[in-house]
């Protein structure tokens, strides 16, 4: 069994597939694992931040932000039939915001349960101490004096994102291959759930070939 792509939604599912007694062999093209995607992230875990943006507000804001040079969102001038299909089917989806909504703080909720439990039986523990809080306090605190800058690496996430904003979890057109993508902004929020979802996929597309 062969997962691509070693960032947050490549290792879980592995691990899901690796418990369901599948070998398992993770490919990732570079060095280490977590180098792209899943780089630099904020590592949240909230249901509470599961919203979709399917939102007439945030059309709103996406158009005022592509006109700052420094906003949030940029986006590539150039016309492609892609790019506005893209946009085109995330317009479509405002109507389907609140359930949308609904089901993405669902499976945050359940992502959630997965990776405890999972954290519990491999002894890992992803509580942060009062002693390392303490300092990032401080340093908030005084406002960012002094910081010195000439080390600064460019880097940006490149997080796949569908257009209704919900994962892309299921089987292929071709055989035996199953996606696990899309997760945007909620990869860590939500890869451990997508993650035992397609290990069940596989599980009962396979059967008991864990070859």
């Amino acid at each position: 069994m062969a997962v691509i792509g070693g960032g947050i939604t490549g290792v879980t599912t592995a691990y899901t597939l690796a418990q369901r007694d599948f070998r398992v062999t993770l490919f990732e093209k570079n060095r280490y694992a977590a180098m792209e995607t899943s780089f630099a992230n904020g590592g949240q875990l909230p249901a509470s931040n599961a919203e979709v943006w399917n939102h007439s507000s945030t059309i709103l804001k996406g158009l005022k932000w592509m006109l700052k040079s420094d906003g949030p969102l940029l986006v590539n001038p150039k016309p492609s039939w892609h790019k506005l299909s893209w946009f085109v089917e995330f317009i479509s989806n405002i109507p389907h915001y609140e359930r949308n909504t609904i089901e993405s703080a669902r499976l945050a909720i359940a992502a959630r349960e997965h990776l405890f439990a999972w954290a519990q039986a491999e002894g890992v523990d992803f509580d942060l101490k009062k002693k390392g809080i303490r300092p990032l306090i401080a340093w908030l605190n005084e406002c960012f004096p002094g910081i010195n800058t000439r080390q600064v690496v460019p880097w940006a996430g490149l997080r796949p994102l569908m257009p209704n904003m919900m994962p892309r979890v299921g089987p292929g057109k071709a055989a035996n291959v199953f996606y696990n993508t899309g997760h945007g902004h909620l990869g860590w929020t939500l890869s451990a759930v997508t993650a035992d979802m397609v290990g069940r996929l596989v599980k009962r597309a396979l059967g008991g070939n864990a070859a």
